[in-house]
């Protein structure tokens, strides 16, 4: 286990919250060393951020959930839900399909019964396929809400077009063309690999910053480039902002 190594490890994408959940230390940090460290958020924002999205950017007031199963997603359902109520949101019904199963047509329509104003799903990618040819025909006019095992260049393909429309989904990288002040960032990655960079680019791009620079203040600072020094660092700001970096 790279905790008992001291091997520090910077994570730009891994968003699971448990492995740096302070109440799960005794699994993940068996030495009481942290060792792994994050330049991403983790599922729990990804709940809560579209749970805000939706009461405040799209007027939703009823919602219908449903999840296949999937660890992950039911965790960011149950923080969506949490996070729902407390702004006054009413969960009508959360449902689980079998992710095995080809339709699920009579299933989305007795919740379509419910006339709920959005649907959150949490599924594999798999399933959001198949759910989203199905859902428009039950959820007419209903906005459709996903968590990031959706986000894919390939749905919008994979769903045909009517059910790639009205979808909302979120993710927790940060959208770098979003943001104006990675502009200069964004254009130097277009010029060096010839397309736009992803949600995660930016975020590794700041563990690798990050990395380097632990290894270069313990090599600048006479100590010998081991483990235990590069994860021991002084906590001092980056010589330079990561987003101002060449490259």
């Amino acid at each position: 286990m790279i905790n008992r190594a001291d091997l520090a490890t910077v994570t730009p994408s891994a968003t699971t919250f448990d492995i740096t959940d302070p109440t799960l230390t005794a699994s993940f940090r068996p030495s009481g060393r942290a060792t792994y460290f994050r330049t991403v958020g983790t599922d729990l924002t990804q709940g809560a951020a579209m749970a805000r999205f939706a009461h405040a950017m799209l007027g939703v007031r009823r919602v219908v959930l449903i999840d296949d199963g999937l660890d992950f997603a039911m965790r960011v359902l149950d923080v969506f839900a949490q996070e729902a109520r407390a702004l006054g949101l009413t969960v009508l019904e959360r449902r689980q399909v079998n992710w095995i199963q080809a339709d699920y047509r009579e299933e989305l329509r007795q919740l379509g019964a419910l006339r709920p104003d959005a649907v959150y799903v949490g599924v594999r990618y798999g399933v959001g396929v198949k759910l989203s040819r199905q859902l428009p025909e039950a959820f007419p006019g209903v906005h459709l809400l996903g968590t990031e095992t959706l986000y894919n260049q390939a749905f919008p393909l994979q769903a045909r077009t009517t059910g790639a429309k009205g979808w909302y989904l979120s993710n927790v990288g940060p959208d770098p063309a979003a943001r104006p002040a990675a502009a200069g960032w964004v254009a130097r990655f277009r010029r060096r690999f010839g397309a736009a960079p992803t949600t995660y680019a930016m975020t590794a791009h700041t563990a690798a910053i990050v990395v380097s620079d632990a290894v270069g203040r313990a090599a600048a600072g006479g100590r010998p480039v081991t483990r235990a020094a590069v994860r021991t660092r002084p906590s001092q700001q980056l010589t330079k902002p990561a987003l101002d970096r060449g490259g």
